[in-house]
């Protein structure tokens, strides 16, 4: 009876000991989650277009209208200043487009023109110098006959990405709780600056309303909307709609670009698109496929989410906006918002002269971002750029030390 008791014991006590050692070893990461950068690509085919939208967030003031290729992102012919053109007061954007439309109309006449192999003016005119600038001619006569057919307005949206920056300061850390719960990346929160710009009174031409733009149908699937009641006008409300919207989206869809982009055009309408290419990239179904209603916004929608996401991620909440490019203007000036003012200089979110204090160190953990990073340790994603020397945030790699400043005073 002694001898197979002692035995039993010791097997016991082994098993406790084990037991023990096995609670004192850091738990397996079973199933990492993926990065920023492979949970939101960016195509080379995107590249130029990305490029593009943070131009015109960062570098184009609401006064500035641009003529572009609506295809080749990369050719900007001209920047017009509207206040100018019609000498008065800033005008509404239906004023501007209609004050533009001469403008653009004189740009696709000397691209025609040249498109049936006509000669440029001597000396050349104003608009034939900024074609062939822009298309870095001598070009042949097609390449003038199919850039005559894709030339498009947009309007600058520097002071608007600046107030919605500002808002996003108010609205997106409880958004990026709501988005957590219902296991959407949090990342996605900065589509609200796409739609909106953060902001909850927000009327589209279209009638779509709030801080997420619903529509009244989709917006019915998820919220109250009656005379009395409008539920899309709540900001954390209509962010739990967005959330589950787009998580149904992620589930028929299996990818977040076609999910996002599924926002904007429509659930069926993108499985349809996607089933008719043959490809769950997107790259692929924006060249291929074909749609009354597939057309630019849509095809632009998931790289303007790109440039803002850049954007959001290196510069967060602080309104601290850089130029990306001064293409166009060699003299433009890069702006900063630093408390309500506009210098013309670039700011980190310190003081000039301030030196952050270290203390302490983080370790980068596989799918964490700049912006968690800097929202766990109570400081800003540009105080950790700077600290860090960081050129390309969504690059962080897993395992990188990386110095902690001192977190931003209340």
């Amino acid at each position: 009876m002694g001898q197979t008791v002692e035995p039993k014991r010791r097997a016991f006590g082994i098993l406790l000991l084990v037991l023990a050692v096995w609670l004192l070893i850091p738990p397996l990461a079973w199933s990492s989650p993926p990065k920023s950068s492979s949970l939101f690509p960016t195509p080379p085919s995107l590249e130029a277009s990305v490029a593009f939208w943070k131009r015109v967030y960062t570098e184009f003031s609401t006064k500035e209208y641009l003529l572009h290729d609506r295809e080749d992102f990369s050719v900007i012919y001209d920047v017009v200043n509207v206040v100018e053109l019609l000498g008065e007061r800033e005008p509404s954007f239906q004023e501007a487009m209609k004050a533009m439309q001469p403008v653009k109309e004189r740009y696709a006449a000397v691209l025609t023109r040249l498109g049936w192999g006509g000669l440029p003016s001597d000396p050349l005119t104003r608009e034939e110098k900024h074609v062939f600038e822009a298309l870095k001619c001598p070009c042949p006569p097609e390449v003038f006959a199919k850039a005559a057919e894709q030339i498009r307005v947009q309007k600058g949206l520097k002071e608007e990405f600046l107030a919605g920056l500002e808002r996003g300061k108010i609205y997106a850390p409880k958004m990026a709780r709501i988005f957590r719960r219902y296991s959407v990346p949090e990342e996605l929160v900065v589509l609200s600056m796409v739609e909106s710009f953060f902001n909850p009174k927000a009327v589209s031409k279209a009638g779509a309303v709030g801080i997420w733009q619903f529509i009244t149908g989709t917006g019915r699937r998820f919220l109250t909307i009656t005379p009395d009641r409008d539920e899309r006008k709540d900001p954390y409300l209509a962010t739990e709609a967005a959330a589950k919207l787009l998580r149904e989206n992620y589930e028929l869809l299996g990818n977040w670009p076609l999910a996002i982009t599924a926002y904007n055009y429509g659930r069926m309408g993108m499985l349809q698109a996607k089933e008719k290419v043959g490809s769950d990239q997107l790259e692929e179904i924006i060249v291929n496929h074909e749609g009354r209603a597939f057309g630019f916004a849509v095809k632009n929608f998931y790289a303007e989410f790109l440039a803002t996401l850049d954007l959001w991620e290196t510069y967060g909440g602080d309104a601290v906006v850089a130029s990306v490019s001064a293409k166009l203007s060699p003299k433009r000036e890069t702006v900063a918002k630093v408390g309500g003012k506009l210098a013309s200089s670039p700011v980190s979110g310190e003081k000039k002269g301030k030196t952050s204090k270290v203390k302490r160190f983080h370790r980068v953990k596989p799918g964490e971002t700049i912006w968690q990073i800097a929202k766990a340790y109570q400081t800003t994603p540009t105080a950790l750029k700077k600290a860090n020397k960081i050129q390309n945030p969504r690059q962080l790699r897993p395992g990188r030390r990386l110095v902690i400043p001192e977190a931003k005073q209340a």
